[in-house]
């Protein structure tokens, strides 16, 4: 059997696995969580939605569902959790256009104008085509010169931005039908610019869930009240079937969880037995497939790397290496520090001749820069002296400081 059709067979299995334990109800699973948040959202019912997302994302963490949860988090004027979560979301994704607009657009309303303003133009260097974002994007910048009396600085890198209108912002029919211009009114009202003034759409999920037409149902409110006014009040019985379905579920999340992780050693197992004998991936789609497969395993994302041929990679990835695979990459040539050091160090040579790879360095954490220069004093620069002066002129490269 060829190495890439077992590596792809034992990845079958692997998602077939929560299938067998036999609820009637079903296990709960990750993706049902987020599409379940997705259909409250469209609802409405930002709270509930919320709390699906959070279940997702404790089941299995994606950009997508951190992405979704804080644009449930904006509808509920929560722009701290929405930045944060916008954050973890590009942790994952640092392309990952929605996510640096959300942020953008929780910071503007912490009155945090300038990163706002840097989030909106990365968005629009991603996508420049879009006028939406070209139209966040102008209007970050006017509300920061109106706020602060400066003018933010551009990026190290151009962009052409034209002038837009206004009057008549070009959004797709599409989106136009399913804008939702107005948020709930939080029983505290942050400090600095109304809610009034962030417009949050629904069509900015049309990525991420099942598409959806115009809601013309009335809202259901978050909180339901009786006719004097008083929250309504739980039953004993009801309280005391939703702490069982409470345990019952906690159950299942634990029992989730163990498959989860016997998944992720099965994964390794056969990702091991694949990248023995496979051939180099020829494109960045191939190479990250089988990356993703590896789930941080380092001695398999290191055989990975063995089978390259250095002088491929600019032509593998092109211009479509972020800045977390180029992290991860480097973090698992430390395997092969020492004894095949000038291997690596002509990995780090090439990586640096992948398109956009200045614009790609620019965007690396600090954490993740910390790690780096770390992994270069304590492992790289323990190599043989005559790696050393190559090393020092890619660190400088690499922007490590």
């Amino acid at each position: 059997m060829e190495p890439g059709k077992l590596f792809g067979r034992g990845i079958g299995a692997m998602n077939r696995l929560p299938g067998s334990l036999g609820y009637d109800e079903g296990i709960p699973d990750a993706t049902s969580e987020k599409e379940l948040g997705n259909e409250y959202f469209k609802e409405g019912k930002y709270v509930r939605a919320f709390e699906c997302y959070s279940r997702s994302i404790a089941l299995q963490p994606t950009a997508v569902a951190y992405a979704n949860r804080a644009m449930a988090a904006l509808k509920l004027n929560r722009f701290k959790e929405a930045e944060e979560d916008c954050t973890e979301a590009i942790s994952l994704d640092d392309r990952y256009t929605k996510a640096y607009a959300r942020r953008g657009t929780a910071r503007r309303e912490l009155q945090k104008y300038l990163m706002a303003v840097e989030d909106f133009e990365f968005a629009f260097r991603l996508e420049p085509e879009n006028t939406h974002l070209k139209r966040q994007y102008m209007e970050a910048r006017e509300t920061y010169e109106k706020r602060t009396g400066n003018k933010p600085s551009e990026k190290k890198v151009p962009i052409i931005v034209k002038e837009v209108a206004k009057t008549s912002p070009q959004v797709p029919v599409a989106a136009k039908s399913s804008a939702i211009e107005e948020s709930p009114k939080p029983v505290h009202k942050p400090a600095g610019p109304t809610s009034s003034s962030t417009k949050i759409n629904n069509a900015d999920l049309a990525g991420d869930m099942e598409s959806f037409g115009a809601d013309t149902r009335p809202k259901v409110p978050i909180v339901q009240a009786n006719g004097a006014g008083r929250p309504v009040t739980a039953s004993p019985q009801a309280k005391a079937k939703a702490a069982e379905q409470a345990k019952l579920y906690e159950k299942k999340l634990v029992e989730a969880a163990a498959i989860q992780n016997a998944a992720a050693r099965a994964a390794a197992t056969v990702a091991m037995a694949a990248v023995r004998n496979f051939a180099a991936p020829k494109t960045a789609y191939e190479f990250e497939s089988l990356w993703k497969g590896f789930d941080g395993n380092l001695e398999a994302q290191s055989r990975l790397m063995k089978v390259m041929d250095p002088s491929s990679l600019p032509g593998v990835f092109k211009d479509s290496l972020g800045a977390t695979m180029l992290v991860e990459i480097i973090r698992c040539l430390e395997l092969l520090f020492p004894d095949d050091a000038s291997f690596a160090v002509q990995i780090l040579e090439n990586l640096t001749k992948v398109g956009r790879f200045s614009m790609t360095v620019m965007f690396m954490s600090a954490k993740d820069k910390k790690d780096l220069c770390r992994l270069w004093d304590e492992v790289f620069m323990k190599s043989s002296p005559d790696m050393h002066s190559a090393l020092k002129s890619l660190r400088a490269t690499y922007r490590l400081g």
